[in-house]
């Protein structure tokens, strides 16, 4: 009965892209569209590209839209709204479940007059951001040369129902910043782009005899035990004596209220307590996070915070390991069985269809804390 749902919902969801589509709206002359409707990490990866595109001799003079999620909000208030003229804000709960919302989001892309669009989103779908490029006027409309996750292995090509040009640049085994770098600097002919993620105007760290654990993801299937995080943490605060700062949404108020419970030492627990701004500014008084793959450990990375992330393996060189031009302070730590897979660099890595999400939970907290052991006599945390 679900899968029934679900495809009507989709059909109907199609429906109202065409509909939006069949309104009558004029490109306006030097308007530019930057479609980047995905997750906060995306976007954390992405952010330093605004201030490029800004300052690029093409499109320098342009009225410049930016399409993103709203739980960036508060990251492109304080550091990203100079570079960009209007900002669509996307609530994509409800762009999913809400139809009315999803038209009048729609129309208001339709109606912004973008002469020029700029798709920078990889693993694109017309359910999101291929919708939005279709339904936007303009004559030049540009993406990269996707991989099939948000689309279906099988999926039809439909392009060139909607893009001017598909640009290639680089393939599931690029770090997305590499990617975004190349994609842009073929279009704008400008090679000194950044790919680093780093926000501006960092102070520089003066971290405490502490360490901080995330405890949650935005997908659940990326969990941690909260038992594995208590049988870290009491290790580490043990051997080392440092405090716990303990961090998360409002999805993981009660597993952080758990860890506390069961973990009996010193731990603050910050978890649904912070808004972004604020986590970003207390990760500067810790020594590292234990984190999974989500979007605040990619935060703390831009924070130029150092990180043990746990991976699926899923996008491996996608998002992980960062390139170390970024960091040296970034040490991603994968399941046992995928360990052999990276050092043959075997392709079923970089297939989205072979690999899962939900396997972080077999990293046992001793291959954490051996990893942390390490780095702490070697003197880079």
């Amino acid at each position: 009965m679900k899968r029934i749902k679900d495809t009507i919902a989709a059909l109907v969801y199609r429906v109202i892209t065409l509909v939006i589509k069949l309104i009558p709206a004029s490109a306006k002359s030097d308007r530019l569209l930057i479609l980047k409707p995905d997750e906060i990490g995306d976007y954390v990866i992405f952010r330093n590209l605004l201030a490029a595109i800004r300052q690029s001799a093409t499109y320098r003079n342009f009225h410049i839209t930016l399409v993103a999620n709203e739980s960036c909000k508060a990251i492109f208030n304080r550091y990203d709204a100079p570079y960009v003229d209007e900002v669509i804000w996307l609530n994509k709960k409800k762009y999913n479940r809400d139809m009315y919302y999803r038209f009048s989001l729609l129309k208001s892309i339709r109606k912004s007059g973008s002469s020029h669009v700029l798709n920078f989103i990889f693993s694109r779908g017309f359910s999101l951001d291929d919708g939005m490029a279709f339904v936007a006027t303009g004559n030049v409309k540009l993406a990269m040369n996707p991989d099939k996750s948000n689309q279906g292995e099988n999926a039809v090509n439909v392009d060139k129902l909607i893009y001017t040009d598909i640009i290639e640049s680089g393939g599931a085994d690029v770090f997305d910043s590499v990617r975004n770098k190349v994609f842009l600097s073929k279009i704008t002919g400008e090679e000194h782009i950044t790919i680093d993620t780093k926000f501006p105007g960092m102070a520089a760290r003066n971290p405490h005899n502490a360490f901080g654990i995330f405890l949650g993801a935005g997908n659940p299937e990326r969990n941690w035990p909260v038992t594995h995080f208590v049988k870290a943490a009491a290790y580490l605060q043990t051997k080392y004596g440092m405090d716990v700062l303990v961090f998360g949404g409002p999805p993981d108020a009660d597993n952080a209220a758990l860890f506390v419970q069961q973990f009996g030492g010193r731990a603050t627990n910050y978890a649904a307590k912070t808004s972004l701004t604020e986590y970003i500014d207390l990760l500067q008084n810790i020594r590292f996070l234990i984190c999974v793959d989500t979007g605040p450990l990619h935060i703390a990375v831009a924070s130029g915070c150092p990180v043990f992330g746990l991976f699926s393996g899923r996008y491996y060189k996608r998002y992980s390991p960062y390139p170390i031009e970024i960091t040296d302070k970034f040490f991603p730590i994968y399941p046992g069985f995928i360990d052999p897979l990276i050092q043959n660099n075997d392709p079923v890595l970089f297939n989205p269809f072979k690999t899962m999400n939900n396997t972080i939970y077999m990293i046992p907290p001793e291959k954490v804390t051996d990893n942390i052991d390490r780095q702490m006599a070697a003197g880079k945390i």
